[in-house]
């Protein structure tokens, strides 16, 4: 089974529509299965992703043969996913499932550590092991982690620790991505990777996949 490599954008986007879709273009032509945003409210102009202009964003993915879906943090965010056509849905850390509805979406992705993993089974839940820092700064085990785990939300610097997790045995690959502007300034892009390292990265990924 290959690695699944998900590219979250996270608030690189800047509430820039073009940026938004160029995250997309680029990450497909660098070879990623999948583009995920965060849809939550009440966050700074810049951080926030426009709602009304989600549908745009899936329905681009879907033209240029790339899936695009997000984490969602309402059952709002959910409704419009599902209306979009999302394939699959993200929630976050720790408690994804409490007050949620669960449409029938194909995959659901969801982070957790080892002490907090979903006591109840879910039907296509994908479990990715998760450490909630913004950046990781120090070299993790990943001993015993991928029988527990899916996959692996990834916050470290550069991908040398991401292709560790793979060797190791992640099927998973979730890492933030920046396209190459200047004035892109917010708190996801100071620890993500860009263009040519995520090209780097996906080829080094592939040649182990064949390797093994």
């Amino acid at each position: 089974m290959a690695v699944k490599i998900i590219v979250d954008v996270g608030s690189n986007h800047m509430a820039n529509k073009d940026y938004a879709i160029e995250h997309i273009k680029v990450a497909k032509d660098c070879g990623a299965d999948a583009v995920k945003f965060q849809l939550f409210k009440d966050k700074p102009p810049n951080i926030e992703l426009p709602r009304e202009w989600f549908p745009d964003l899936v329905d681009y993915g879907r033209k240029t043969n790339i899936e695009v879906f997000a984490s969602a943090f309402d059952t709002e965010a959910e409704d419009l996913m599902w209306l979009a056509g999302c394939e699959s849905i993200k929630f976050a850390y720790k408690h994804p499932f409490e007050g949620k509805k669960l449409h029938p979406f194909k995959t659901i992705y969801a982070s957790f550590d080892v002490m907090n993993r979903p006591s109840l089974k879910i039907d296509k839940l994908k479990k990715l092991y998760c450490i909630q820092e913004y950046p990781i700064k120090y070299e993790i085990s990943f001993d015993g982690i991928f029988p527990l785990f899916d996959g692996f939300s990834d916050h470290t610097l550069g991908f040398g620790q991401t292709l560790k997790a793979v060797i190791n045995g992640a099927k998973i690959i979730e890492k933030h991505f920046c396209i190459d502007r200047p004035n892109i300034d917010c708190p996801d892009s100071r620890f993500a990777i860009r263009p040519k390292q995520l090209e780097e990265m996906i080829k080094q990924i592939r040649m182990f996949e064949c390797a093994y």
